[in-house]
């Protein structure tokens, strides 16, 4: 089975079944396994999460109705998107470098950058 997410993960949330949930950054804490979700048929795999720093937390709905929020908890796979950062490409590189050259004003501010 393959997951979206891995433990040490940040991730979005999206497909919430509420939406105050829907955006919410969250670190990908640990595997909790195949688990009962609300309007699934069959177990799915859930993560324990927390909600980054800055948010308001996330908001669970239980069984019985109750409402409640938290700093943490589980969310199923499908909910989550991991945020990836994005790869280094040695032909950003080259393109700045393209970019800069010929502008020798800006080569110097740079050195003079630098120097301080």
């Amino acid at each position: 089975m393959k997951l979206n997410c891995k433990p040490g993960d940040l991730a979005i949330t999206v497909k919430c079944h509420i939406p105050d949930n829907l955006g919410k950054i969250v670190q990908v804490i640990c595997y909790e396994g195949l688990q009962e979700w609300p309007n699934y048929p069959d177990p799915i795999p859930v993560w324990l999460v927390k909600a980054y720093s800055g948010t308001k937390g996330l908001t669970y709905q239980y069984p019985d109705g109750t409402i409640a929020k938290a700093s943490g908890g589980l969310a199923p796979d499908c909910f989550l998107r991991p945020i990836q950062p994005p790869e280094a490409d040695d032909s950003d590189q080259s393109m700045t470098e393209q970019e800069v050259s010929g502008n020798e004003s800006v080569i110097k501010e740079l050195e003079i950058c630098e120097r301080t």
